[in-house]
């Protein structure tokens, strides 16, 4: 991973993370999502102080045998205009 300029690791010594979903039926093999992530980073076990990332999103699933085809946008709660994400897949996330 990366470093700093004295050779030491960059980066958090923990990290939860969380999700929540709810898929929903629209029409034949299309179903809404909608979703809600959480990350919490920090230097400790402490929640209480780790850094807090929130997002929401919306998506879109099509039902195929070899599991859903997926389109997803997820949005910063505290920069939505600047931070998104726009994701495609195939299959089941594990």
């Amino acid at each position: 991973g990366p470093q700093n300029s004295d050779g030491d690791p960059e980066g958090f010594d923990s990290i939860l993370e969380t999700t929540l979903e709810y898929r929903f039926p629209l029409y034949n093999q299309f179903k809404g999502v909608i979703f809600n992530d959480n990350t919490f980073i920090g230097s400790d076990d402490r929640l209480g102080g780790m850094e807090h990332h929130h997002s929401i999103g919306v998506g879109l699933r099509y039902g195929t045998p070899i599991g859903p085809l997926a389109v997803d946008i997820g949005f910063d709660l505290n920069d939505p205009v600047s931070h998104y994400a726009l994701h495609f897949r195939i299959g089941e996330l594990f």
